[in-house]
């Protein structure tokens, strides 16, 4: 098992042991191993905190998808009630408002 101590802003990994066929055939005809490791988890590093910010982005994504449905709907709500408003209080087609029209001072 591989001793990890991380300690004055540095990683020490002693005894680590890679049984990954790939990595293993990548490194074996490799002149500076120690770099292409280091290479190696350095870019996996990276590709970890872009699929965590992807991840993120997406979950944003979806609460603001949510927000905007349920403040669509609530506004629809609210124009149905307006619209039932306007109807009980002027009538249907306007007829309170033609009815001012055609009277007489």
């Amino acid at each position: 098992m591989a001793k990890i101590d991380q300690s004055d802003g540095k990683i020490t990994i002693e005894n680590l042991e890679i049984k990954d066929e790939e990595t293993v055939e990548y490194l074996s005809d490799k002149e500076d191993v120690e770099n292409k490791i280091r290479t190696a988890l350095k870019l996996g590093v990276l590709s970890l905190r872009s699929g965590e910010t992807t991840q993120n982005v997406d979950y944003v994504q979806k609460r603001f998808n949510k927000l905007e449905n349920t403040l669509d709907n609530q506004i629809g709500d609210l124009q149905d009630e307006f619209d039932e408003n306007v109807t009980d209080k002027l009538g249907e087609n306007g007829d309170v408002i033609a009815e001012f029209k055609h009277t007489e001072p």
